[in-house]
């Protein structure tokens, strides 16, 4: 993936701008949110972002609730959790980080998701090339049955013709 676009939200500003800093220093382009409404109406309203890190435990809404109104308008963002709390509202198919966090384990669940995702998208890729080429053979190989049931047609008829004998049909 080229450059990642990231949306960090979290309530508490030291925790975005610590998760923002790490990350655009990893080369990320780093966009933040300090409530998940400002995050929505960011996600929304034209912020394209490949992936949203998100606090789980937050006023207004939770971060798994931003995510899946987030996910409604662009499906392909990706996710990644954080939270200090057990959280009730965990959903399994996204990474958590827990809070505090080391950054080098933030950077890492980050780029993880990341490249799984572009591993995936790249495995897509080849699977519909491979679609493309295997209906392009069968049209290849249709054309050439079609062209060896008339050439036996033919040939049946010459048959006919030259031994007087209708074959049975």
């Amino acid at each position: 993936m080229a450059t990642a676009r990231i949306l960090v939200v979290d309530d508490e500003p030291m925790v975005v701008q610590l998760a923002s800093a790490a990350l655009a220093k990893q080369g990320y382009e780093v966009f933040s949110a300090t409530s998940p409404a400002e995050a929505l109406k960011a996600a929304t309203d034209g912020l394209d972002v490949d992936l949203i890190l998100s606090d789980i435990v937050m006023p207004e809404m939770s971060g798994p609730e931003l995510i899946r109104k987030v996910q409604r308008h662009s499906p392909s963002t990706l996710a990644v959790l954080m939270s200090g709390y057990l959280a009730d509202e965990l959903l399994p198919e996204i990474p958590l980080v827990r809070k505090p966090f080391v950054l080098a384990e933030l950077i890492s669940v980050v780029k993880r998701v990341l490249e799984e995702s572009e591993q995936a998208l790249r495995a897509s890729s080849r699977a519909r090339d491979t679609g493309q080429r295997l209906q392009e053979e069968n049209k290849r190989i249709q054309g050439e049955l079609k062209e060896i049931a008339h050439a036996t047609e033919e040939i049946m008829k010459r048959s006919e013709d030259i031994t007087g004998r209708q074959r049975p049909r």
